[in-house]
């Protein structure tokens, strides 16, 4: 056999192998990426269906009783709401929440309840 003295396949091939394990860790990188983003997104979305949730039954729950209980926790699917309300003036009171999810992300936020017209009318979130 002929030798092929002048190597023309050996830095091709290399070339080619080196262009694509660069493609390939792009790609990779940005799976990893997007699968952190659908992760964040989906806790943020749960921490917001939970808050809005809990002061849905708080909300029903003062129109009905009144402020029979100034603090309380509410369960959840994956986490645990802890309330406490306060006075602020004589017909808005203030209702402080911290939500713990079950993979140990805390959320705190505040909502205001108007008394006479038995809804609330503002809440915060806190991070």
């Amino acid at each position: 056999m002929v030798r092929n003295q002048r190597g023309f396949t050996y830095p091709l091939t290399l070339c080619m192998l080196i262009l694509f394990s660069t493609v390939l860790v792009i790609y990779t990188e940005e799976f990893i990426a997007e699968k952190r983003m659908l992760a964040e997104t989906e806790n943020i979305l749960k921490q917001d269906y939970y808050l809005v949730s809990s002061l849905k039954v708080l909300e029903e729950t003062l129109a009905v009783e009144g402020k029979s209980n100034s603090t309380g926790y509410i369960e959840l699917y994956d986490g645990q709401v802890h309330y406490v309300i306060g006075e602020l003036t004589g017909s808005i009171w203030e209702i402080t929440l911290n939500l713990k999810t079950s993979n140990n992300h805390e959320f705190n936020g505040s909502a205001f309840y108007d008394c006479n017209d038995k809804k609330i009318i503002k809440w915060v979130e806190k991070n």
